[in-house]
C-alpha cells in the first residue's frame, strides 16, 4: 500500500471516529465508567492513526522528515499497548461493573504500559524493537513480534473473559463485545506477514464502529432517566420470549409499581421523585441477573422478564426484591419510604397467551397486590387516628 493510499484510508478512519465522538458528546445519560473508557478508546485510536500517517516518511531526506520519522515511530511503539489495554478494561467493567477488581486491573495495565515504555527507551541504542537507518528507513527489530504477541494476548484474554462470563454480560452487549477482536486481529496478522499492508488500526476502527452502533441501538431502547430498558425494549424482548416459549421453555414476568409514588412528588418535589425512580431501578437491577430484562414502561411502572423455568426460583427472586427495598429504606436516609406493589407469574406456552394478554395478566396481579397495600395503609391510618 503506497503512502497516499494509506493517508486517505487513515483520514477516512479518523473522520468516522470524529463523527462517533460528536454523536456521543451530548449523551449525558451514558456517562458511565464504560462510556468514558469507550470515549478514551476512540480518542486514542484517532491519535494513533495520526501518528501512523507521520511515521510513513521512509526514505525522505531532510531534518523535518527525519525528526517526524523518529518521533512518530517511537510513539507508535510506546503507545501500541494502550488500545488493547483500554479494550481489556472496557470488557472487565461490563463483566464486573462495581468490583474492586477493576482498580486492580487498571494498576496492572498501567504497569504493563509503563514497562513497555521503559524497555523501548532502553532498547533504542540497540534497535531491539525497531531502528531508523541512515537513509531514514524504518526497520523492524528482533523484538518487534513481542508487542504483537502481547497485543493479541490481551485481545484474546478479553475474548475469553467475555465467553466465560457471558451470563454476567447484558445480552444487548454480548455480540459487539465478542466480535470486537476479529477485525484488529486480522489486520495484525496481515500487517505482520506483509510489511506494506498496515491495517491493524483500520481494523480497530471497524470494531469501535460496531460498538458505537450497539450503543446507538441501546440508546433507542433505553429509558432516559433510569438507564434501564424502555417500553420499546420490553415489547421486543417479551415477543422474543413468547416465541421461544412455544418450544416449551417457560419464563417469568413481573410487573412492579412504585406504591404511592404521587405522594413523593407532591411532598418532596419532582427532583426527589426522579431520584426515587432511579433508586427503584437500581434496587430492581441489583436483585436480578444479567440475563434478566428490566424495563421502565410508565411513570412509576417497571416490567421484568426473568429467565426462570419454575415457580420456586421466581418466588425467590421476588423475595430478594422485597429484601433489597427493605434494606434500602433502612439505609438510604431519604425522607420518603419506597414500597413496591408486585404482580408476577410464569408464562405457560400451553395457555397460548399473546404478549398483550400476558402483560394484562400480571398487571391484574399487581393491582390486586396494590389494593392490599391500600387497605393496609387505610387500616393503619384509622388505627393511628383512634389512638
Amino acid at each position: 500500500m503506497n503512502f497516499i493510499s494509506k493517508v486517505i484510508l487513515n483520514i477516512y478512519s479518523i473522520l468516522i471516529l470524529i463523527i462517533i465522538l460528536y454523536q456521543l458528546s451530548n449523551k449525558d445519560k451514558l456517562k458511565s465508567d464504560t462510556y468514558r473508557i469507550y470515549l478514551g478508546l476512540v480518542q486514542v485510536t484517532i491519535f494513533m492513526l495520526l501518528i501512523d500517517i507521520t511515521s510513513r516518511f521512509d526514505g525522505n531526506h531532510g531534518s523535518l522528515y527525519i525528526m517526524l520519522n523518529h518521533i512518530s515511530n517511537f510513539l507508535v511503539f510506546a503507545l501500541n499497548l494502550l488500545i488493547p489495554s483500554l479494550w481489556l478494561l472496557y470488557v472487565h467493567y461490563h463483566i464486573f461493573p462495581d468490583s474492586i477488581k477493576n482498580k486492580n486491573l487498571l494498576h496492572v495495565l498501567v504497569g504493563v504500559n509503563t514497562l513497555n515504555i521503559i524497555l523501548l527507551i532502553i532498547s533504542m541504542p540497540f534497535g531491539w524493537f525497531y531502528h531508523i537507518d541512515e537513509n531514514n528507513m524504518y526497520k523492524r527489530g528482533p523484538f518487534y513480534v513481542i508487542t504483537i504477541f502481547i497485543t493479541i494476548a490481551m485481545i484474546i484474554t478479553a475474548f475469553l473473559w467475555i465467553y466465560s462470563n457471558k451470563k454476567k454480560i447484558a445480552k444487548r452487549h454480548y455480540f459487539s463485545l465478542q466480535f470486537f477482536a476479529v477485525p484488529p486481529i486480522i489486520g495484525m496478522i496481515l500487517q505482520t506477514l506483509f510489511f506494506n499492508l498496515p491495517l491493524t488500526l483500520n481494523g480497530m476502527v471497524i470494531s469501535v464502529f460496531l460498538v458505537f452502533l450497539n450503543i446507538q441501538r441501546n440508546t433507542i431502547n433505553t429509558d432516559y432517566l433510569t438507564g434501564v430498558g424502555n417500553r420499546n425494549n420490553f415489547d421486543i424482548e417479551l415477543e422474543n420470549k413468547i416465541s421461544k416459549a412455544s418450544s416449551g421453555k417457560p419464563f417469568g414476568g413481573v410487573m412492579v409499581d412504585l406504591f404511592d409514588f404521587k405522594s413523593i412528588n407532591d411532598n418532596f418535589g419532582h427532583d426527589m421523585g426522579d431520584r426515587a425512580l432511579i433508586a427503584a431501578a437500581e434496587i430492581l437491577a441489583s436483585s436480578i441477573r444479567n440475563q434478566d430484562i428490566l424495563s421502565r414502561v410508565g411513570g412509576d411502572e417497571f416490567y421484568i422478564i426473568l429467565d426462570v423455568d419454575n415457580r420456586e426460583t421466581l418466588d425467590l427472586i421476588i423475595q430478594r426484591i422485597e429484601k433489597s427495598i427493605e434494606e434500602y429504606n433502612k439505609s438510604s436516609g431519604m425522607p420518603y419510604t419506597l414500597k413496591f406493589s408486585i404482580g408476577y407469574d410464569l408464562y405457560d406456552h400451553k395457555t397460548k397467551m399473546t404478549a398483550d394478554q400476558f402483560t394484562k395478566h400480571i398487571d391484574t396481579l399487581m393491582y390486586k397486590d396494590k389494593e392490599k397495600d391500600k387497605k393496609k395503609l387505610t387500616t393503619n391510618s384509622s388505627t393511628m387516628l383512634q389512638n
